[in-house]
């Protein structure tokens, strides 16, 4: 598997409510490319799910600090930041 591999299993794990299995995705794409925004955005879209909304605005802020033109990281940092 590619990083990007874990990260699209991440985010379906996300959408079906798998929040352990997603977490786990996520942290694996991590190590396997730490240059990467997105699986920090998913990252922190775990821990916000699950109730943690510093930590995930840090993880989003993360992805937005790695790849600065990417316009859904910066959406979502905002909507993180408004909650």
């Amino acid at each position: 598997f590619s990083a990007y591999a874990f990260t699209v299993k991440g985010f379906a794990e996300l959408a079906r409510v798998q929040i352990d299995d997603a977490e786990t995705s996520f942290k694996k794409a991590i190590q396997l490319a730490g240059g990467d925004g997105l699986p920090y955005l998913g990252l922190g879209l775990v821990k916000i799910r699950r109730g943690d909304l510093s930590g995930g605005r840090l993880l989003i802020q993360q992805a937005v600090h790695l790849e600065p033109n990417r316009a859904l990281y910066r959406s979502y940092l905002g909507k993180a930041l408004f909650e």
